[in-house]
């Protein structure tokens, strides 16, 4: 048995490191809610027809077809569950982490693969995209295949292998399928091994690179339809992007760079009188920096598509090329470090991190168990619900699952004809409570404001990652509202506060009471509030809304301002364009604008709020309002 352990120690190795990746990815996959990109692929996946899949389902993405079309196959046969859709994503991280092993030990040395192994097991980085039912795990499988096919087709051999050429252009095809940033990844080994072609390698090569692009051809229409979009969601990358990616990649955690810090040090120290470069530690530095150089500079001058997750495909070689230094033959302690190591990234990962208790993405599950809970507390009937997603879908994913019939008077609210339908909706609104979400989708915050006028009573709220949260609202008592300060100028009289120039005081065209606002060419402000931020009874983060009545007539364009000053000099400056509320022309309509004003304004500051006539054409305002929450 002591034979056995002694010649197999690291295959043993190995398979406790596989043994520890599978319990870090397929601890509570199941419980985490499905992020939006997840369920914008099962969303596509909804065609009964395989051309209107592809019409549909993959030219309107920006992902080649492969993960699509597996989504659309394996969903028929196994199911739409979390855990049957992540399974095989989870089951293609663990075998990454096989297929890095035997890559780096022919690259490299046995050992220094079990420490590659083991720090793409224990990364929060490499655990969390093998999680999710999306591109990466199997992109990140077949670029790892890619390269190990890669490398048994030309240097393993005096003679060529018709297996290994199977294996790499069915490994590369699959990532040209999967991923453009794996296509790109296995397009960058294929051209460099033509640098690298022998008399006896070069024919069964190049038929093989061949192949793969033969392969591809199906797919270039799309593709090129595809590299057409502008993925406007996305910023450039700044100058030091580079930094923060290498920081992300583990963990964000100065412990855990310490440790490596020290591992790869102590290997230069006692491997120090072979420290010659080999080809192989050329293609780890090659591979990891060109997709990021070429994402980079295409982020910068065509349009913006660098994020930390494209680039794990390239990440296992930056791995390679850190425990490259690592001896051949190693002193027997080495297996004890590599336990303390393996150790050590579990702790920075579960404990230091909370990987496990972290909200990595917007939230649809708890928003939806909230849904489910009013309703039976409160009842459904009693309930008026609103929510703002990328596609009803999103939500109706987990309630039908919950065997909720909720429904939604909107699933949109990002622009401004969308907040007009929603004040003309709760304007209508009988129901005592109004429960109210968004995730993942940008939302106009003016949305929960207008809600708020008529409900300033939250009763319950729950903030998740980003934007996502979810409120339920009640008409309440005045004791339970979140409005901490409030001041409206009706024009009837002069309002603290305000400065009113009685030169717009229009008695003809009114919302409420006598008098109303008038802008024209030569009145471009309306009533001005100067509030100093000492006369708020709140020192902390809070929301500010501005509102008002507003009648535009013909031609007519205006804004509603919000802005702090400090010491005479404008440093905050915010609006929103009245027309854009499709208020009609000639008719009052009701506009809104939010903000959070920050806990590091001081006493002096001074808070304004205003109409700005930018057309100079006649506008009536009535009814300006601000007023400030204190949202829990």
């Amino acid at each position: 048995m002591r034979e056995f352990v002694q010649r197999y120690k690291n295959e043993i190795t190995l398979i406790f490191i596989l043994f520890l990746a599978a319990i870090l990815r397929f601890y509570n996959f199941s419980e985490l809610s499905f992020s939006n990109d997840e369920l914008s692929a099962l969303n596509r996946t909804k065609f009964d027809d395989f051309s209107e899949l592809i019409k549909g389902g993959v030219e309107t993405d920006a992902h080649p077809a492969g993960v699509e079309v597996f989504l659309y196959f394996w969903k028929s046969i196994f199911g739409n569950s979390v855990a049957s859709i992540r399974f095989p994503f989870v089951f293609a991280g663990i075998l990454s982490i096989l297929f890095l092993y035997l890559l780096t030990a022919k690259w490299v040395n046995k050992t220094s693969a079990l420490f590659a192994a083991s720090s793409l097991c224990f990364l929060q980085y490499t655990i969390l995209y093998s999680q999710l039912a999306r591109p990466y795990s199997l992109g990140l499988l077949f670029c790892l295949a890619t390269a190990y096919f890669w490398t048994k087709l030309l240097f393993d051999s005096e003679k060529s292998n018709i297996r290994r050429s199977i294996g790499f252009i069915v490994c590369a095809s699959l990532a040209t399928y999967t991923h453009y940033f794996s296509f790109l990844t296995v397009t960058i080994i294929g051209v460099t091994g033509l640098f690298f072609m022998k008399k006896h390698t070069w024919k069964c090569y190049v038929i093989s690179g061949v192949s793969v692009f033969l392969l591809f051809i199906p797919h270039l229409s799309i593709s090129f339809q595809q590299f057409s979009y502008n993925l406007g969601w996305l910023g450039k990358p700044e100058k030091g992007w580079i930094w923060d990616y290498i920081g992300y990649c583990f963990n964000n955690s100065n412990f855990l760079l310490l440790i490596f810090a020290v591992i790869i040090f102590a290997s230069l120290i006692v491997n120090r009188k072979n420290l010659l470069l080999t080809k192989f530690q050329f293609f780890s530095l090659l591979f990891f920096l060109l997709p990021f150089f070429i994402g980079y500079f295409y982020s910068i001058f065509r349009s913006p598509v660098l994020q930390y997750s494209v680039l794990i495909f390239s990440f296992p070689f930056f791995l390679i090329l850190l425990f490259s230094f690592i001896p051949k033959d190693p002193k027997p302690y080495i297996y004890g470090v590599l336990l303390l190591f393996n150790l050590s990234g579990i702790a920075s990962t579960v404990v230091e991190k909370k990987y496990y208790n972290t909200q990595h993405f917007a939230e649809f599950k708890g928003i939806a168990e909230y849904f489910k809970k009013w309703n039976k507390q409160y009842g459904s009937h009693n309930i008026t619900k609103a929510i703002n997603l990328n596609a009803p879908y999103y939500i109706h994913y987990y309630l039908d699952r919950m065997g909720d019939s909720s429904k939604f008077i909107t699933y949109k609210i990002a622009e401004g004809k969308d907040l007009e339908k929603l004040i003309s909706a709760v304007s209508s609104c009988e129901t005592p409570y109004f429960a109210f979400a968004t995730s993942n989708a940008y939302y106009l915050p003016e949305s929960k404001f207008i809600i708020m006028e008529k409900y300033p009573c939250i009763v319950e709220e729950k903030q998740y990652f980003s934007n996502s949260f979810v409120t339920l609202m009640s008409k309440g008592s005045a004791s339970k509202k979140s409005i901490v300060f409030e001041s409206i100028n009706n024009f009837e009289w002069k309002e603290k506060f305000w400065d009113t120039d009685p030169a717009t005081i229009d008695s003809v065209n009114v919302f409420s009471g006598k008098y109303s606002c008038k802008l024209d060419e030569k009145k471009v402000y309306s009533s001005c509030l100067r509030l100093s931020y000492s006369d708020f009874p709140i020192k902390d983060s809070c929301w500010a809304c501005v509102s008002a009545q507003v009648q535009l007539c013909e031609g007519a364009t205006a804004e509603l301002v919000l802005s702090v000053e400090k010491s005479g000099r404008e440093l905050e400056w915010y609006s929103t364009r009245i027309q854009d509320f499709k208020t009609s022309e000639d008719k009052w309509g009701k506009v809104f604008l939010a903000h959070i004003l920050g806990s590091d304004l001081r006493t002096n500051d001074i808070i304004k709020a205003y109409v700005w006539n930018t057309g100079k054409q006649k506008v009536y305002v009535d009814d300006l309002k601000f007023v400030v929450y204190h949202l829990r």
